[in-house]
């Protein structure tokens, strides 16, 4: 089975999130198009394993299917942890090194309000 990693931005809580999907779900007339639309996805990762470490590290609950907060300590975290790995690439192989510096590209470009969250399907 793959491994599907996603980085979301938006500007609602993961609480407001999770309370739209539910709402949506329990909906007798449920249709695609009226599915919420409270997230902007800014990276996604196909079997990047080591990154979904990284993204999860401390994290303790559900990790499939879950909207997961990343505050900005540790964004600024991952960039420190990429600038160490260019120089001693042992954490990543070449693919999630350039999909970690995608990732990192990527956070550059969210509004400094807007919350960070990280989502796996696996």
């Amino acid at each position: 089975m793959g491994l599907d990693c996603y980085v979301y931005a938006s500007n609602s809580t993961k609480e407001e999130i999770e309370n739209a999907w539910k709402n949506y779900n329990e909906s007798e007339d449920a249709a695609y198009e009226g599915r919420p639309d409270l997230t902007t996805e800014i990276w996604y990762g196909r079997k990047t394993h080591q990154i979904m470490n990284l993204l999860l590290e401390g994290y303790v609950g559900e990790t499939n299917c879950e909207y997961i907060p990343i505050d900005r300590d540790r964004i600024d975290g991952f960039k420190e942890l990429f600038k160490r790995e260019v120089i001693l690439p042992n954490k990543f192989d070449e693919y999630e090194l350039n999909c970690f510096k995608k990732l990192l590209d990527a956070l550059e470009n969210v509004e400094e309000d807007d919350y960070i969250y990280f989502y796996a399907w696996y």
